[in-house]
């Protein structure tokens, strides 16, 4: 459970730093007019209603999370350094 629960809080840490680094790139982009126009989601239900296929949402199970393991590991996940890609000189 404390492998378990320290994964699953560095994963969350380093989700939110990607999290927030992508929303910096999108402010950027779309300033830049670099945009895209996003149409997937549209797309993805009309070929679903071809397939008459109708996709509901199930509530998901609960965890037992070890907090102390849990934290650490979110800090363990916040101290990583992430390099957001090449840069323009």
């Amino acid at each position: 459970m404390a492998n378990a629960s320290f994964a699953l809080g560095m994963v969350a840490s380093i989700a939110d730093k990607l999290t927030a680094m992508k929303a910096g790139r999108d402010k950027v982009n779309y300033g830049s007019g670099r945009a895209l126009v996003v149409l997937k989601a549209a797309i993805v239900d009309a070929e679903f209603g071809k397939l008459d296929l109708k996709l509901r949402t199930l509530r998901g199970t609960s965890r037992i999370v070890s907090t102390i393991a849990y934290e650490a590991g979110g800090a363990a996940g916040t101290s990583l350094a992430i390099n957001p890609g090449i840069r323009e000189t």
